[in-house]
C-alpha cells in the first residue's frame, strides 16, 4: 500500500479513537487553558508485585499543546516500554485496514445511507466543488472520519500532532519496545461492523455538527476538560453525546465492548516484569464502565498521580 493510503487510514483510526460520536477529543483549543492546580489524566496501577502508568490521551491535537505535563513525560522516561491502542506510526501495517474501511464495487455508499443523508452529501459536495461520486467507495463511518478531521484541521487540529504519535516517535527514537492493545484491523473492524442504520446516524450527526459549528464547540469543551484533568467532565460530555438509541449503540461498541479487553491486557502488564507507560484515549478512562473501574474490580490498586 502507498504512504497516502496509510495516512488516510491513520486519520480514520484517529477519528475512531476520538469517539466517532461527533465529539473529537481534541486538545489545545484557544482559550482552553488548564485551571490552576490542574492534574494530568495520569494514574498508577499496581498489582501485588508490579505497577504501570496509565495516561489518558488526546488523539487529535495542536502544536501548541506541547510540552506535555512534566509528570507525564517523567512517566515515559521511567518506562521500559510504551503501550498504545494501535501503533499508527507503522503505515504499512495500518494500510492493511483499508479494505475494511471501504466498499468494493459494485457496492457503494449510496446503497447504505438514507436518501436524506445522501442529499446532504450532494449539497456538501456541491458547496466544496467536489464530485459526490468520489465518496461512494467510503463506508459511512469512514466518511464521517474524513469530515471531522477535515473540519478540525481548519482550526489547527491535526492527528499528526496527537499524543499517541508524540510518544510513538519518542519510543522508536529511544528504542523502547512498543506494545499494541488492539490492532488497526480490529479498530477498522469496529467501523465495518456498524449496521447501516448506525452508520447512517453517525454520518447524519457528523454532517449536522460540522455544518452547525457544534463539532468545534464540543472539541473545545473536551479540550478544556482534558487540560484541567477533569475526567468527570469528560464522562459527562460523552454521556451528552448519546442523544438517541443509535448513538447509544455506537457508544457501546466503541467503549463498553472494548474496555474489558483493554483492562484485561493492562492487568496482565501490571503483573509483568517491565515498567510500562500505557497511553489510551481519555474517553476509555471516564464515565461508566471505564477501564480504571474495571481494573479496580479486578483487585488492582489504582491511584491518581499529582
Amino acid at each position: 500500500m502507498s504512504a497516502p493510503r496509510g495516512l488516510l487510514a491513520r486519520g480514520i483510526l484517529a477519528r475512531l479513537r476520538c469517539g466517532l460520536l461527533g465529539l473529537a477529543l481534541a486538545a489545545g483549543a484557544a482559550g482552553a487553558e488548564p485551571a490552576a492546580g490542574a492534574k494530568a489524566l495520569l494514574w498508577e496501577v499496581k498489582s501485588a508485585t508490579h505497577s504501570v502508568y496509565v495516561f489518558g490521551s488526546m488523539h487529535v491535537a495542536r502544536s501548541d499543546f506541547y510540552p506535555l505535563p512534566k509528570a507525564v513525560e517523567d512517566a515515559y522516561r521511567q518506562a521500559d516500554e510504551l503501550v498504545v491502542e494501535v501503533d499508527i506510526s507503522d503505515l504499512a501495517k495500518v494500510s492493511r485496514s483499508i479494505p475494511l474501511l471501504t466498499y468494493a464495487p459494485p457496492d457503494s455508499l449510496d446503497k447504505h445511507v438514507s436518501p436524506q443523508v445522501w442529499k446532504q452529501l450532494e449539497a456538501v459536495s456541491s458547496r466544496s466543488r467536489q464530485d459526490v461520486d468520489a465518496l461512494k467507495s467510503l463506508r459511512p463511518a469512514t466518511l464521517a472520519s474524513a469530515l471531522v478531521v477535515g473540519a478540525l484541521s481548519e482550526h489547527g487540529y491535526d492527528p499528526q500532532a496527537g499524543v499517541d504519535l508524540h510518544f510513538l516517535a519518542s519510543a522508536h527514537a529511544d528504542a523502547k519496545r512498543v506494545i499494541e492493545l488492539e490492532s488497526a484491523e480490529f479498530q477498522a473492524g469496529v467501523l465495518a461492523g456498524l449496521t447501516d442504520d448506525e452508520g447512517d446516524a453517525m454520518l447524519r450527526e457528523t454532517l449536522e455538527e460540522t455544518q452547525s459549528g457544534e463539532l468545534l464547540t464540543n472539541a473545545d469543551r473536551l479540550a478544556s476538560a482534558w487540560k484541567a484533568g477533569d475526567d468527570e467532565a469528560i464522562g459527562r460530555l460523552l454521556r451528552e453525546a448519546n442523544k438517541d438509541a443509535a448513538s447509544k449503540k455506537i457508544f457501546s461498541k466503541l467503549f463498553d465492548e472494548r474496555n474489558p479487553a483493554m483492562a484485561d491486557k493492562i492487568a496482565a502488564l501490571a503483573s509483568g516484569p517491565e515498567h510500562a507507560l500505557i497511553v489510551i484515549g481519555a474517553g476509555h478512562l471516564a464515565g461508566q464502565n471505564n477501564v480504571l473501574d474495571l481494573l479496580k474490580a479486578k483487585g488492582l490498586q489504582v491511584r491518581r498521580l499529582p
